[in-house]
C-alpha cells in the first residue's frame, strides 16, 4: 500500500480528493489552498509515517551528511592524498545552511529584543566605578 493510500484510509487528508490519478497510480488531493479546519490530520500522517519506519528529524540529518565520490570527467574516481576516494557533500552550502538555519529554531530559540528605559536619576562614571570596586572587593573576601 503506498503512502497516499495509507494516508488517505486513516483519514489524513480532510479535504475531499479529485479523481486526478498520478503515474503511479496514487490519487492525488485538489489542488489549491487547504480547507478553514486545516486541511490535514497531523496524527495520521506521523502513524503513518511512523509505520513505514521514517523519522523526519533522522532522514533530515542524513541528507545533510550524505556525500559522494569525487568524479573526474571521464567518470574515474578521485582519490585523495591517503589514496581514500575523495568525497564530497551532495547539497551544496547555501542549501545546508539554510536547512540548518530553519532547524536551529527548534534548539536554540530566537531572541526577543529587549527594551531597556531608564528613568530618574543617572550615576555618574565615578559612581559606577566605586560600585563596582565595592562589588569586586565583596567577591573576593
Amino acid at each position: 500500500m503506498s503512502i497516499a493510500e495509507e494516508l488517505a484510509k486513516k483519514g489524513a487528508m480532510k479535504s475531499p480528493v479529485s479523481s486526478r490519478v498520478a503515474a503511479s497510480g496514487q490519487t492525488l488531493p485538489k489542488r489549491g489552498r487547504p480547507r478553514e479546519d486545516g486541511g490535514m490530520n497531523l496524527r495520521a500522517v506521523a502513524d503513518v509515517l511512523a509505520a513505514e519506519g521514517l523519522d523526519p528529524t533522522v532522514e533530515i540529518v542524513k541528507i545533510l551528511k550524505a556525500q559522494k565520490p569525487v568524479l573526474t570527467r571521464s567518470g574515474t574516481q578521485v582519490l585523495d592524498a591517503d589514496g581514500e576516494p575523495a568525497m564530497q557533500d551532495v547539497l551544496d552550502g547555501d542549501t545546508r545552511a539554510r536547512v540548518l538555519l530553519e532547524l536551529q529554531q527548534y534548539v536554540a530559540p530566537k531572541l526577543k529584543a529587549v527594551e531597556v528605559k531608564m528613568t530618574g536619576h543617572t550615576k555618574s562614571e565615578e559612581e559606577i566605578d566605586a560600585r563596582l570596586a565595592h562589588l569586586l572587593q565583596k567577591v573576593t573576601k
